[in-house]
């Protein structure tokens, strides 16, 4: 498990913790996969969340949530070839708020994200474009065959 268990919390029972789950926007230029001491694969996401309204002006943002999510094990290096830069993406995880001290002494509170699930989201049709033709496979795809029977009105099992 990616949990680290402070003094502080052993012996405590635990409740869940709220899972937020939707198409977000990647901030960096791409995912900087990093790896911890004992090789695990880890990255941090600089996310943000919005609410789109469309008005007589075209779309405006009316609501956003800047989240702080970091992505452990396959998932992290699954992410990095597959958002080598700024995009959209669908997320899942668990949000937590941290507290931390900027350069000033000041207490400030970011939301953090685990993330459980991610994936590029699909970009949506344009209009006047064609859509990309799809690719063809690779290897021959077998096609199921089914054989003509003969069912007669007799009990015999047509084997």
């Amino acid at each position: 498990s990616s949990y680290e268990t402070t003094d502080r919390l052993k012996g405590s029972q635990f409740m869940s913790l709220p899972i937020l789950s939707g198409k977000a926007f990647l901030l960096s230029d791409g995912v900087d996969l990093k790896f911890s001491e004992a090789g695990q694969a880890w990255a941090r996401l600089p996310l943000v969340f919005n609410q789109n309204v469309r008005t007589d002006k075209g779309w405006e943002t009316v609501r956003q949530i800047r989240v702080d999510a970091t992505v452990f094990g396959g998932l992290a290096e699954y992410l990095t070839d597959a958002m080598p830069g700024r995009g959209e993406l669908h997320v899942t995880g668990e949000v937590y708020t941290e507290d931390w001290e900027d350069k000033e002494g000041n207490v400030r509170t970011s939301v953090r994200m685990r993330v459980l699930s991610a994936a590029p989201a699909p970009r949506p049709a344009q209009p006047g474009r064609k859509p990309a033709a799809k690719k063809r496979p690779t290897k021959p795809q077998r096609q199921a065959v089914v054989d003509e029977v003969d069912y007669d009105d007799d009990d015999e099992i047509p084997f």
